[in-house]
């Protein structure tokens, strides 16, 4: 029983087939209709094709065939209907074809579709070793991950302290070197940018007279602080018109302008520089006094030094800065020959006879006599006997350039004094040897003169009708007071001083005859002032090129007004309608302008004004590339400005009304 029990159990397909076929045999075998319940058949070998292959299939068919064939040869009028016998095996051979047909082709889809279960089982068993293999990978590669964030932070942390501790080192060198050094120096030489080479510099020596003598009355700590706050104040100075601080002296200092930066016009902010540390030294009100020498020519630039370094400058001009100064009487500007030619046109001068007034004299018997007969002088102005007198004296004092002046006013009022001719002589013959100064090593000698101060920009304007700026200079200086201070450093960079003044000023009278308000006309006049402050960004090489500029230089300077702006809200200017009017005064009416490209009325009406200002002042002013213009021809040309565009047509013919009182 149990053999049967298996063996049913191993072969139940099959059985169970056979089981459908007796029960669809049977069910033929009750039913009349035979031929049409032949089609039952097709459920066992449907299912025989299907579980148990082609082969089974196919030999299902043919022995279900063999019984019905035998069947209907036994029983042939089970079968017989409305047809005749032929008929009858034409059904059924038919039936038998479609049967073994239906067989054969359930079979091999069956095979086939085994085929590919196997093939997916196959890969489904592959890919399920795969995901294994990829879960283990993965989470080999997670614990890696994991171990590697770990030691890429631990290696972070490490790389910021190391990072720290290299920028904190490299602040403290850099710190270091720029307490030291200049920092444009130490920026030079970082790039090896730095050369030794003859350069035509400008060279100030500086020191203090008296300072020894405070330095013995008072203590150690009052005297360092002071000379400290003297110190602070001549840096700021200094540092401002873009001088290189060589040296400290105890209380000297050695500069140079031009090096290791080049400038072209490093006389001007020599000289200028020195005049400001002047002016500082009045207001601050020091207890000494400061004494300046400069000299302008070819000296040998660069670092010297084996472990400790140093920017420096040597020959003949450095040691003439130095006797300049030493021989400069305290509270002036000295300058050499050079400088002085170089700035005539800038700076009045007057010539340097003896460094060493009479007022100084060690005999206060002489300067009593001085004193006194210059007291008898002003009662009596035309006598020559007492300007003879006094000339003898002054001479005596180490003055002859004020004996000078006194024997010239005594030959105009007594041309034919002999006394006078004589004494005037002489005199004359002890200006031109003491007016020399003998420079070691040269046999020739040098000229020198001292700065009284800046020339004024309006009494030598012929841009503007002298009668307007005659008028207009002492209520302009109440409106808004000049920023000289501010704007004169950036002016020396190219020799311009003066330039801004003369903006804003003639942007005012064309504001003013425009009848705009009051607070118009300061925020105009303002801004002219400060128009040219954005200059220190372009290239000092730009600047005071004598020749056409490239793409690149115009890369430059159309970053200034903007530079501008972000210096002057930097310095604490809060005025927005003003800074606006600089960063759009070089907007052009036609859109073609710089920095934004606005046009028309979109531009401010005061940066218009200035724009027209400016081109006008530009062209009527001496430039590194040219002479200046005419006052009518210049405006002749912004006429065709106009014409093209450029400029607001309105705002030009304004200017044309003050132009025509030039005439």
């Amino acid at each position: 029983m149990e053999a049967l029990k298996q063996y049913l159990i191993d072969n139940f397909e099959g059985v169970f087939i056979l089981v459908i076929l007796v029960v669809v045999s049977a069910i033929v075998w009750v039913v009349d209709s035979k031929l049409s319940f032949l089609n039952f058949f097709y459920l066992p070998v449907l299912l025989g094709s299907y579980y148990l292959g082609i082969r089974s299939g196919v030999l299902g068919a043919f022995f279900t065939f063999l019984v019905i064939v035998i069947f209907a040869s036994l029983y042939p009028d089970r079968f017989v209907g409305p047809t005749d016998v032929f008929g009858l095996w034409a059904n059924i051979l038919t039936w038998a074809g479609f049967l073994i047909l239906t067989a054969v082709i359930v079979g091999f889809t069956h095979r086939e579709l085994q085929e590919k279960m196997t093939e997916a089982l196959r890969a489904k068993a592959e890919a399920t070793g795969n995901a294994e293999l990829l879960e283990q990978t993965m989470s080999t590669i997670r614990e890696f991950e994991s171990e590697l964030d770990y030691k890429v932070e631990e290696r972070t942390k490490a790389l910021e302290e190391k990072t720290k501790s290299i920028r904190a080192h490299k602040e403290k060198v850099e710190e270091a070197l720029y307490s030291t050094m200049d920092p444009a120096v130490v920026k030079l030489m970082i790039e090896n940018r730095i050369r030794t080479e003859n350069r035509r510099i400008s060279v100030m020596f500086c020191d203090l007279k008296g300072f020894t003598s405070y330095s013995e009355e008072h203590s150690a700590e009052v005297v360092i602080t002071e000379l400290n706050k003297y110190l602070a104040d001549m840096e700021n100075i200094l540092l401002q018109y873009n001088a290189h601080i060589d040296k400290y002296m105890g209380d000297g200092i050695m500069s140079e302008f031009g090096a290791p930066i080049r400038y072209e016009k490093h006389p001007l902010l020599a000289v200028a520089c020195a005049y400001k540390m002047q002016e500082r030294m009045t207001k601050a009100n020091y207890p000494f006094k400061l004494r300046i020498g400069i000299s302008t020519g070819v000296a040998t630039t660069g670092i010297i030094g084996a472990k400790r370094q140093s920017f420096t400058a040597f020959g003949d001009t450095v040691n003439l800065a130095a006797r300049i100064e030493g021989m400069c009487e305290p509270g002036k500007v000295t300058v050499d020959e050079a400088t002085y030619k170089e700035l005539n046109d800038i700076f009045e001068f007057r010539p340097v006879s003896g460094l060493s007034s009479y007022t100084q004299s060690d005999n206060p018997g002489l300067v009593d006599d001085i004193n006194a007969l210059l007291q008898q002088i002003e009662a009596n102005p035309r006598d020559p006997e007492l300007r003879i007198q006094i000339a003898k004296l002054l001479r005596e004092a180490n003055d002859p350039e004020q004996a000078h002046m006194h024997l010239k006013q005594a030959m105009e009022d007594s041309p034919d004094n002999a006394d006078v001719k004589v004494a005037f002589a002489e005199v004359a013959v002890s200006l031109d040897q003491q007016r020399d100064l003998a420079v070691r090593g040269r046999r020739s000698t040098v000229h020198l003169y001292e700065v009284v101060g800046f020339r004024d920009v309006l009494s030598r304007a012929r841009q503007l009708p002298p009668s307007v700026l005659e008028d207009i200079q002492p209520k302009l200086q109440k409106f808004v007071p000049y920023p000289e201070d501010l704007v004169l450093p950036v002016e020396c960079l190219d020799g311009s001083v003066g330039f801004s003044r003369l903006i804003g000023i003639t942007a005012y009278l064309i504001a003013d005859r425009m009848k705009l308000v009051d607070q118009e006309k300061h925020d105009i006049l303002e801004a002219g002032y400060f128009s040219q402050i954005g200059k220190t960004i372009v290239p000092e090489n730009i600047l005071n090129r004598n020749g056409g500029l490239t793409e690149d230089d115009f890369t430059h300077i159309h970053m200034h007004p903007r530079e501008g702006v972000r210096k002057l809200r930097n310095a604490g200017f809060e005025n927005e309608k003003m800074l606006e009017l600089i960063e759009c005064a070089h907007e052009n009416f036609d859109g073609s302008g710089y920095p934004a490209g606005i046009k028309g009325e979109n531009i401010p009406l005061g940066a218009r004004i200035l724009a027209v200002a400016e081109a006008y002042i530009s062209l009527t002013s001496k430039r590194p590339y040219r002479d200046p213009w005419e006052g009518h021809a210049a405006f002749t040309e912004l006429n065709k400005y106009v014409r093209s565009g450029k400029f607001d047509p309105a705002i030009v013919e304004v200017l044309g009304e003050i132009i025509a009182e030039l005439d």
